[in-house]
């Protein structure tokens, strides 16, 4: 009986040491990424940025903000660090929070505020570019409210199974840097390419519910702010009249963020583009030319306040 034991056993360990290796071998080359998804993170969770300028926000930060032409005009250091297709108090605890507990406080924190990341909670399920994440311990809030991780994906080595070869051949290559230094420092830019613009993003999609957790989690960062001595600027970047332009849910959105924030600079840029498709790639982002437009037009806005 005890042969047999042993024999389970030594088959189980030589099914799982390979599987550990590998994981380790693919976790930590996706920790080191410095091409989104992962560059967010890795500049948060394994680098000390120690930026002049920090930006954050859902896909709309991602895609909308450009971190070398503020650097350009402003003399500083900025980094995007947008965080595609999740509500704010993803963006706070996964990384805001986490960013000020191993950085130096950013002279300026811009906050892309709009109703998709404030007026409601999306995105619980799991997404597989957060698995060399997992076990870090700002993750806990995502792991605490997503069902479908489980104890097998902390500990057992089976996460990867079903990827396919595009997705481990990434994880491969996510330390070669393909551009310079300077530049993949701003990785996490990811503009949409000028083309042909289609709405795909109905109206009727949104509601404007207003969620306690995501107001809750705004406020901490207001007061931690404020505690040290982080200059705040909410901004709202362009979006087509098409979509989420609707004028009572704006003013009641500006409402909100006007109560909860009184003493914050708030820039609103949401109609700077009207419904002119020529800087759009869709209703909800701009494409290169738009995103080039707005961050200049931010930039000196900050420079001359």
């Amino acid at each position: 009986m005890k042969k047999f034991i042993f024999e389970v056993f030594c088959i189980i360990a030589a099914a799982l040491i390979p599987l550990y290796i590998l994981q380790y071998y693919l976790d930590n080359n996706a920790q080191k990424s410095k091409k989104p998804p992962y560059s967010s993170f890795t500049y948060i969770y394994n680098d000390t940025l120690n930026a002049d300028v920090v930006i954050f926000g859902n896909s709309r930060a991602q895609c909308h903000y450009n971190g070398l032409i503020m650097d350009s005009i402003l003399s500083c250091e900025c980094y995007n660090l947008g965080l595609s297709g999740y509500s704010f108090d993803y963006n706070y605890n996964l990384q805001i929070s986490p960013y000020l507990d191993k950085n130096n406080p950013p002279h300026l924190l811009i906050i892309e505020v709009c109703p998709q990341a404030f007026f409601r909670h999306w995105n619980d399920n799991f997404r597989k570019e957060f698995l060399p994440f997992i076990n870090n311990p700002y993750f806990q809030f995502y792991i605490d409210i997503c069902e479908e991780v489980s104890w097998k994906d902390k500990f057992l080595p089976t996460k990867y199974y079903g990827w396919g070869i595009d997705d481990l051949q990434c994880f491969y290559q996510a330390q070669q840097d393909i551009t310079s230094k300077y530049a993949c420092y701003k990785d996490c830019f990811t503009p949409h390419k000028i083309g042909e613009y289609n709405i795909n993003f109905p109206d009727t999609l949104y509601d404007l519910e207003k969620n306690d957790t995501i107001i809750n989690y705004f406020s901490a960062c207001i007061n931690r702010c404020e505690q040290e001595d982080i200059q705040l600027l909410l901004v709202c970047s362009p979006m087509h009249k098409s979509d989420f332009y609707d004028k009572c849910r704006m003013i009641e959105f500006w409402q909100m963020i006007d109560s909860l924030a009184p003493n914050i600079p708030k820039l609103d840029y949401s109609l700077m583009f009207g419904s002119d498709t020529t800087y759009f790639a869709e209703s909800t982002h701009l494409n290169l030319l738009g995103a080039e437009v707005f961050t200049t037009k931010l930039a000196h806005d900050i420079d001359s306040i």
